[in-house]
């Protein structure tokens, strides 16, 4: 199963911390398989041992890791969980364990266990959703780090964990190349440029 380092010079070893843990879940984090040691189905979509099976395992052996840690708890380390593709989302933050601290967050655990993608190229396409626009994915990053919303921890070390299988597939900001966020069928109202980068990646997500 994965293993987090959890040694002395473990980035996880300066509390407190809080924790950015932004997920791809473009289209070929379903479409294709993970190359290490079977994972199963994480997320129930009929499909095991997936990419995206692979970083939710990942996801909950962070979560076991700091459950295991003596110097890690609630009250010093906190998570932040963004989801991208097309777009990203800021889903929210989350303690890490349960109120008791004797198990990790049951919520947390639910909402990467329900996470649900892209299951067709046509999909894709039809909706608009399973590119992988990882810059909207770094921005909602900051989102979290600047959430006033978050418990408030002195001098707290800022942790990015990023999980993604690959190049970006859709243009984010500061490339200069915009992207619609509609259904394709509703992108004529935009520019030449903007439905070409909406359609001249379906063989790359």
């Amino acid at each position: 199963s994965p293993t987090i380092c959890a040694e002395e010079d473990s980035l996880l070893n300066n509390p407190p911390i809080y924790i950015a843990l932004v997920v791809d879940i473009s289209y070929s984090t379903y479409r294709d398989n993970f190359g290490g040691t079977a994972v199963g189905d994480q997320n129930k979509d009929g499909k095991a041992n997936t990419i995206i099976d692979a970083a939710i395992a990942a996801s909950k052996a962070l979560l076991n890791t700091i459950l295991e840690m003596d110097n890690l708890n609630n009250s010093n380390t906190n998570i932040g969980l963004i989801l991208f593709d097309t777009v990203a989302t800021y889903i929210g933050n989350f303690p890490p364990l349960n109120p008791s601290e004797t198990a990790v967050n049951p919520d947390l655990v639910s909402r990467l266990e329900g996470i649900k993608i892209a299951t067709s190229e046509q999909e894709v396409l039809d909706t608009n959703k399973g590119w992988t626009n990882i810059d909207d994915g770094l921005d909602k990053a900051i989102l979290y780090f600047q959430d006033t919303k978050r418990p408030v921890f002195t001098d707290a070390f800022n942790l990015l964990v990023f999980l993604s299988d690959g190049k970006p597939t859709v243009m984010g900001d500061g490339d200069n190349e915009p992207f619609c966020t509609t259904k394709l069928a509703d992108c004529s109202k935009a520019n030449t440029t903007t439905i070409n980068a909406c359609t001249s990646y379906s063989n790359k997500t």
